[in-house]
Order: C-alpha cells, then structure tokens, then sequence
C-alpha cells in the first residue's frame, strides 16, 4: 500500500468536518465550548458526544477525522492517504509511524471497556504506541504527553501499569 501526503482537498474535507462538528455542538447546548481545531478539548466532545449525544454528526468516520486531527495537529504525525483512499496518519520520513484513525475508532466502538472516555483511552494508547516506536526526540516525545493534559486518568496508561503490577509484581 503506498501513502502519499494528503492533498488540500483531502485536508479541506477533514475542517468540513470540524465545521460539521462545530454546529451540532453549538446545537445540543454544550457544557464547555469546543471549536474542534485539533486541540485537546476535542476529545473530552467527543467522549462528550459519544457518551451523552449518542451520534457523531457524520458518524465513526468524523469522529476518526476529529480524533485523528489532534495528534495531526501536534506536527509530529502527518496526513496521509493510502493509494485505497484511506486516511491515515504518519510520516513519510524517519521515524517511521503508522496510525489508522477509522481502525483505531472503530475497534475501541465496538469494545466494551472503557465504558466512558473512549476517545481519551485510545488518544493515551496512541500517544503511548508513538512513544515507544516513535524514535522521536525528547522535545517531541513533550510534545506527545502534552496532548493527555496535565490530570491522571483511570484510562489506558493506568490499567496497563495496573495490569503488570498484577501479573509482574509491584516492581514496577
């Protein structure tokens, strides 16, 4: 499969679709303003959306499109497009990444845990995978934690220690 940097086009479809998000936000009466600009607010609105609203203004495609846009709007993961018109996020130089948002917001839809704050679980599993794999310089790696905010969750990064606590001991 080859990817190509996305075309303008391609990046003008993906602010359609913030804009798409910006109105339904403004029309469910929203508890915080979001401008869906790629910052993080935008996936605490769509966890919002997600759990309260129920529907994405253009389902799980807009959703990976507003999801995907965060980490793209970091600078460290680009859009691509795949030669099957698939959007993906990555870099076309070293190091080296992959990222598909539609699998990404589709696997986690379709898994029951967590309950809440899928956007944020998966946003901590990303920025983790990118952590590890990324090869990415000490700045950058800021850069990518930056993107989780400053609280502690009980999300992905926590049920992983958790989990090897339980099976490694508390070593860790």
């Amino acid at each position: 499969m080859d990817l190509q940097p996305a075309t303008a086009d391609q990046l003008e479809a993906i602010e359609a679709t913030a804009n798409n998000y910006c109105e339904m936000w403004s029309a469910i009466g929203p508890p915080y303003p979001c401008a869906f600009a790629g910052t993080r607010i935008d996936i605490d609105a769509l966890d919002f959306i997600e759990y309260e609203a129920g529907h994405h203004p253009q389902g799980l495609p807009g959703a990976a499109l507003i999801w995907g846009n965060v980490i793209a709007k970091s600078e460290l993961l680009d859009w691509l497009i795949s030669d099957a018109g698939e959007l993906m996020l990555g870099s076309t130089r070293y190091p080296s990444l992959l990222i598909w948002p539609m699998a990404r917001v589709l696997e986690l839809s379709h898994t029951s845990t967590p309950e809440s704050g899928k956007f944020y679980w998966l946003l901590e599993e990303v920025v983790t995978k990118c952590l590890i794999q990324g090869g990415f310089a000490e700045e950058e790696d800021l850069k990518l934690l930056s993107l989780l905010g400053p609280e502690r969750s009980q999300g992905y990064c926590e049920s992983v220690v958790t989990l090897l606590r339980q099976h490694r001991g508390d070593e860790l």
